[in-house]
């Protein structure tokens, strides 16, 4: 019809007009470029055989299996919902279910994927943020795409054209690109959905597939520069993990589907280094009785900022770090924090959808042995300056195959600025453990719907964190570590007595007088 050729038209010349404004490193998406065949997200049929045999040869695979299939199994025997998904709370189990049919075959799980995808697609995906939006379209993207050979050609088209009406349209995406453009964890998630989803329906509407690819790795240039020179992220390890895990997802997909990463990541210093960043904020003492972990004695993270201290489903990252950039320390930490995951017990509330990139990822290599080159102290540099700091970490030796000895110390502490995205107004923070016992805490994250229209909850007030605080006051949101010399560019390693100074900018002495 008139109109449909009018839409190519449009979506061409935005695809003309897109290109001549793009600053982007990322290569182009030409005409002749074709993804290859089903499945290309995130895994190919090749890493299910990779995945079966971690699971029989490896003790921790094959317990991280199991805990995964419990989840799974947990969902298939429950009252499928005739609810819309809504938000976290109710997150399509798609992704899981389709993996526990890949490496099982057993129908039951094929069954309860599609009724999860049939569930996504009867709504609609609208969200003030596009957050949930490329989530569930990741979600569904993945479900088709790694069942995609048991689907039947209808249902295949039906789930395709599901992803373009909800999640990839023209019309939601300049709804919502203003929302992502910048720097933080939503410009990845963002257009890491679009990409994803364009993979998924490329055979449904290839021009608009390519549109959305082109365009969306051009705009995601901003935010994975804020990896900085050592691979930190300034939103805290939680959002460094969902924004880590969505850049994963887009790199892998792109080299399963074209054979190469179309220059994603290209040249990216801090991403090469950046599964140091989880291995400095996991305290390597396991941390007992934690208040509100959902787990006890198998460790922590330092969480600052909006962060809680059990979130280990981003363990994975460090095992996909370690194929692209070889460092045995890594797989080590990875399946370190596997086991923290798996041997949380029924009050865990780790999600498994997330989880489950460890098992497609797996590496059994590594050991405490690789730690030791390691200094037991560091100071990340942000992306904005390598004299400005993120946050700083101090510790009396790596992990222990027991529980930490009564020597053991960690110390984590916040440098930062006070008006950082997902941020506390908690310059100089810091959390303490020793012997196993977290005895100076950050209260982490608080609930963003609960906390609505209240103000700045405690939990992120200054007088909520461990640092100097005068007259009950809030740090002002220009705070930051003090960038005049005497500059605090490293912490001396040295095992017998490490110490270190915080000094506060003129806000801070503002605020004291």
């Amino acid at each position: 019809t008139f109109l449909n050729k009018l839409a190519d038209v449009t979506i061409v010349l935005l695809v003309v007009a897109a290109n001549l404004y793009s600053q982007a490193s990322s290569s182009p998406v030409y005409a002749s470029d074709t993804p290859g065949p089903h499945p290309r997200i995130l895994m190919s049929v090749e890493d299910v055989s990779v995945m079966k045999d971690a699971i029989k040869t490896d003790p921790t695979a094959g317990e991280l299996f199991n805990t995964l299939r419990a989840y799974a199994d947990n969902v298939t025997n429950s009252t499928p919902s005739k609810k819309c998904p809504k938000g976290k709370t109710d997150q399509p189990q798609t992704k899981l279910l389709a993996q526990m049919y890949l490496l099982t075959q057993d129908e039951k799980y094929f069954v309860r994927a599609l009724s999860e995808m049939d569930r996504s697609c009867s709504c609609t995906w609208a969200s003030p943020t596009f957050l949930w939006t490329a989530e569930m379209t990741v979600s569904v993207s993945i479900g088709l795409d790694w069942l995609w050979d048991k689907l039947s050609t209808s249902n295949q088209t039906r789930y395709q054209a599901c992803i373009v009406n909800n999640g990839i349209n023209l019309e939601i995406f300049n709804h919502y690109s203003e929302d992502f453009k910048g720097n933080t964890n939503r410009n990845i998630v963002g257009h890491g959905g679009y990409v994803i989803g364009a993979l998924a329906a490329w055979e449904y509407n290839t021009t608009l597939s390519k549109y959305l690819l082109n365009t969306s790795l051009s705009l995601m240039r901003s935010a994975t520069e804020m990896y900085g020179p050592e691979g930190s992220w300034w939103e805290g390890p939680v959002y460094w993990g969902y924004a880590t895990m969505n850049a994963i997802l887009v790199k892998k997909s792109l080299e399963m589907s074209f054979n190469n990463d179309m220059g994603f990541l290209a040249n990216n210093s801090g991403f090469a280094t950046t599964a140091d960043f989880p291995l400095y904020s996991f305290s390597m003492a396991r941390v007992l009785n934690q208040p509100g972990s959902g787990f006890t004695g198998h460790g922590a993270l330092y969480n600052w900022a909006d962060s809680n201290v059990s979130n280990m489903q981003y363990a994975s990252v460090p095992f996909y770090v370690n194929r692209m950039f070889p460092n045995a320390a890594y797989p080590y930490l990875a399946r370190t924090m596997a086991e923290a995951f798996y041997k949380c017990g029924d009050s865990c509330t780790q999600d498994p959808t997330l989880a489950s990139e460890l098992l497609l990822f797996w590496n059994s290599s590594g050991s405490n042995g690789d730690l030791q080159s390691y200094p037991v102290d560091k100071l990340f540099s942000s992306a904005y300056s390598p004299d400005i700091h993120t946050v700083g970490f101090i510790k009396s030796n790596w992990f222990h195959t027991n529980t930490s000895s009564e020597q053991d110390v960690y110390l984590g502490f916040k440098i930062g600025g006070a008006s950082w995205s997902h941020g506390h107004a908690d310059v100089g923070s810091f959390v303490f453990d020793k012997g196993g016992i977290r005895w100076a805490e950050d209260l982490g994250l608080a609930n963003y719907e609960s906390s609505k229209g209240k103000g700045v909850p405690y939990r992120d007030s200054t007088p909520g964190h461990n640092t100097l605080t005068f007259n009950n006051n809030n740090q002002l949101a220009t705070a930051a570590f003090c960038q005049d010399p005497p500059r605090f560019k490293s912490i001396p390693s040295c095992r017998k007595g490490t110490g270190s100074v915080i000094m506060f900018n003129s806000s801070q002495q503002q605020q004291q007088q």
